[in-house]
């Protein structure tokens, strides 16, 4: 048991050199590491630099004292181990554990080291009974751990009363100790922005006592604004504290304190309440820069409505102008912010919807190199929102804000060009030359151009435009514009339904050979839509379609054959047909 309870303790790995050592190996130690800030009941703290082997014994308790001054337990209770080895009171690991289990059938200081051995080795019922055994003889260090235990209720039920009895008797007895645990009692935890002057009250007085682990919570609490308004200077002069008290972790936090990807320098951030105070006066720069605060939460703590009102106000006092770059604020920052109000004035957030505004503030963003804004106003620019529709440019800014990585930007450059009218990107960004050549009466950029306005790319949709000219191109001979009118007639789609106007379209194409206005005039000779019903008529126009490989025509011609409709029954012209139109995956 007792050598089980050694190994626990020592990690059992490195060992002295034989020519020091006369005893079972005391090996140094690789102790655990936890975050600067976290809380662990009795879990060590980091310790840096272990040494590989110690050279003697008094290395090793002096290493061990130090590590013990940064509030580590197993630390302390290595040094008391290595301390009775060098008095002679104990040749190694096991006697050690022999010695202090003998002393604490009376002894209170036997009863701690035995019952802190028990928590290091995890068996917290045997640890709770010495403790307690020593906490009843006043021995104050066994009280701050008997209070931590009944804290966290390890080897004992969870009693708050019963910890803060034994960790203000601990107190009382003049172990600090006590006193940080006592303030780690009413810390409620993180993310809580309500004032609690008494928690900061405690933490400090503990600071000023050499606790690091006080000065690193009060840190964090004014970096962060929780339980105390968001003070970076304060957070600097804390950090800086625990650092000059050796704490190992303090100067890498202080080097990241004032790290942000927002373009705020350090006095930025410093000064934050100070410029608070300008941007109530009226200062426009000041305004911007509270509002980045208050939006991504660094320097003031995060209130994105508070954070609009500002954005508004830096752009009502700007006139919808560019923002000025002046007093220290960054391209970087003055293009995220001129994103922001972008962003808050084409959805209408928190007062009037102004998507040409919106637009503005993009471009003055995007410009700047800022990806998401470049995204946005492509966006706009794409769907001729707020700023005139033109693919080409929507293009570019897409391209830029893809070379900056945004998924968003790649993924909307792909379906940028995506439509169901057989237009191609040439043809959208062609657009000028379109609009020059249809007025000049050529009928192919008639057609386009009709396309261009039904579908909405490259142009805002107008159904009645795209009639306009299909009906320009039609009347040339245009097969593909006969087809379209014909469609639209058929559809209703901007115009009122009307199947005559259909059937005269779709004949002038049929009557060129153009498979799909074929086929649909077999609809309408089938359903006797602006036509007499005659389905041998219908079978007529189908099969001049199937035989030209349009898989919607052979699948209706299969069906005409397979019901005897039109033309004779035959099932094995049906399946003939329906293999056809099978083999091109059609689907009805």
């Amino acid at each position: 048991m007792l050598r089980r309870l050694a190994t626990i303790l020592l990690c059992a790995g490195l060992t002295f050199p034989l020519a020091i050592q006369a005893s079972p190996a005391f090996p140094a130690l690789t102790l655990p590491g936890s975050q600067p800030e976290s809380v662990t009941p009795f879990g060590p703290r980091t310790a840096t630099h272990t040494p590989l082997m110690f050279r003697s014994i008094q290395e090793a308790l002096a290493w061990y004292r130090q590590q013990a001054k940064q509030h580590n337990e197993l630390a302390a209770l290595m040094a008391e181990m290595y301390s009775l080895i060098e008095a002679g009171k104990a040749a190694n690991a096991d006697e050690v554990m022999a010695y202090w289990q003998h002393g604490a059938e009376h002894d209170a200081t036997a009863q701690y080291w035995y019952g802190l051995s028990q928590v290091m080795a995890h068996d917290y019922p045997t640890a709770a009974t010495y403790l307690q055994k020593a906490a009843k003889q006043q021995h104050p260090q066994a009280m701050t751990a008997l209070g931590r235990l009944y804290l966290y209720g390890m080897g004992v039920d969870q009693d708050p009363q019963q910890a803060a009895k034994w960790l203000q008797a601990a107190v009382a007895q003049g172990d600090r100790e006590a006193d940080y645990w006592l303030c780690q009692q009413r810390d409620p935890g993180n993310g809580i922005r309500q004032a609690n002057p008494e928690l900061i009250a405690c933490y400090e007085h503990n600071a000023s006592q050499g606790d690091t682990r006080a000065m690193l919570r009060l840190a964090r609490l004014y970096r962060e604004g929780w339980h105390v308004a968001m003070d970076y200077a304060a957070a600097e002069r804390w950090y800086q504290q625990a650092a000059k008290h050796g704490d190992s972790t303090a100067a890498e936090a202080l080097n990241g304190l004032y790290f942000n990807q927002y373009g705020f320098s350090r006095d930025d951030l410093r000064q934050a309440g100070a410029l608070l105070s300008q941007a109530k006066a009226g200062d426009l720069m000041a305004q911007l820069k509270v509002a980045l605060m208050q939006d991504v939460g660094l320097g003031l703590a995060a209130d994105p409505e508070q954070a609009v009102r500002w954005y508004l106000a830096a752009a009502q006092q700007a006139g919808g102008q560019t923002l000025p770059v002046r007093n220290g604020l960054s391209d970087q920052s003055m293009a995220l912010a001129q994103n922001r109000l972008g962003e808050i004035l084409e959805w209408g957030r928190y007062g009037t919807q102004d998507v040409t505004a919106a637009a503005n503030w993009y471009l003055q963003a995007a410009r700047l190199g800022n990806a998401q804004a470049q995204h946005n106003l492509g966006r706009l620019l794409q769907a001729g929102q707020g700023i005139s529709m033109n693919y080409g440019e929507a293009e570019k800014w897409y391209r830029l804000a893809a070379s900056q990585d945004l998924a968003e930007a790649t993924n909307s450059l792909k379906t940028l060009y995506n439509n169901t009218y057989g237009l191609s990107r040439e043809d959208i960004r062609a657009l000028a030359t379109h609009q020059r050549d249809a007025a000049q009466g050529k009928a192919t950029a008639q057609r386009v151009l009709g396309l261009i306005y039904e579908s909405g790319k490259g142009l805002p949709a107008d159904i009645a435009q795209a009639a306009h000219w299909y009906n320009k191109a039609a009347a040339q001979g245009d097969v593909s514009a006969q087809y379209q009118l014909g469609r639209l007639y058929a559809e209703g789609k901007g115009l009122p339904v009307d199947w005559a106007q259909a059937a005269r379209y779709y004949q002038q194409a049929a009557a060129q050979g153009y498979a799909p206005a074929q086929n649909r005039l077999g609809n309408l000779y089938r359903y006797g839509q602006g036509v007499a019903q005659d389905a041998a008529e219908a079978a007529r126009w189908y099969r001049l379609a199937a035989e030209q490989g349009l898989k919607e025509a052979q699948f209706s011609l299969g069906t005409l054959y397979l019901d005897g409709n039109g033309v004779p029954q035959s099932d094995k012209d049906a399946d003939f047909w329906f293999t056809k139109a099978a083999a091109k995956r059609y689907q009805p």
